[in-house]
């Protein structure tokens, strides 16, 4: 009896991670047409068929299932588990030497893109509604969170149209605790975006450190850089 509850349990997840695999590679591949149809629409409603909504619903209530599981995911206590799953059954594309530590959240994970020898910091937050690109050599400390969709404030349906850009962060640039990277403010190589800053502008300069709220430039970076973030990480963690 034990066996047969024991093989029900593990038929079960694998039918999960199969089904969420195929969920999250289908909206990989069918997310620039959704993001061409919503510019289209510019925000207006438009009355569908029974059908139609059913399907959209039925895509919301499965999303919805995918950040709960993603979530879930980030707490398992083992790195190599948790990459595998972030790029096997949520489709992220993340480089070889990249750690992400516990807690992350991601949003439409299947449109993030690591590169090498990364650090995610725990409790991290990935927005990719909109597409978050992250070079090789980044560091991203804990409790950052980088925002793709915001809305708008001066509009009367609290509308997020014109409000969703994608973010590219560069090559050894470092995302400090507790900071808040905004739709479309992209990152130069070498920056540094100083904790607790709000970065709501695009930076402009190579190896500079950004901090306040908003972000400035506050300060020069050294910009001979030769490491490489090592993929040694806390156990469990």
């Amino acid at each position: 009896m034990k066996d047969i509850k024991a093989l029900i349990i593990l038929g079960l997840f694998i039918f999960i991670n199969l089904f969420e695999a195929c969920f999250c590679e289908f909206s990989k591949k069918h997310a620039s047409n959704r993001q061409d149809s919503e510019a289209q629409s510019n925000g207006v409603k438009h009355d569908k068929s029974v059908i139609v909504n059913l399907i959209l619903d039925i895509y919301s209530w499965i999303n919805s299932f995918t950040f709960l599981y993603f979530k879930i995911v980030g707490y398992v206590p083992s790195h190599h588990i948790r990459l595998f799953l972030y790029r096997y059954v949520f489709r992220m594309t993340i480089g070889k030497g990249t750690i992400i530590y516990y807690g992350l959240e991601a949003r439409n994970p299947w449109n993030i893109t690591i590169g090498k020898n990364c650090s995610i910091g725990d409790k991290a937050i990935l927005d990719a509604r909109k597409n978050i690109v992250i070079a090789d050599n980044v560091n991203i400390s804990t409790g950052a969170w980088i925002w793709t969709v915001q809305h708008d404030v001066n509009s009367e349906s609290f509308s997020t149209t014109g409000q969703e850009k994608p973010v590219y962060i560069g090559e050894y640039a470092w995302i400090s605790s507790r900071t808040s990277i905004l739709p479309g403010a992209n990152v130069l190589k070498g920056d540094i975006i100083a904790a607790g800053a709000i970065l709501t502008k695009p930076c402009n300069e190579h190896f500079c450190i950004y901090g306040g709220v908003p972000a400035k430039k506050i300060g020069l970076r050294n910009d001979i850089v030769k490491y490489r973030l090592t993929e040694k990480h806390r156990h469990f963690y």
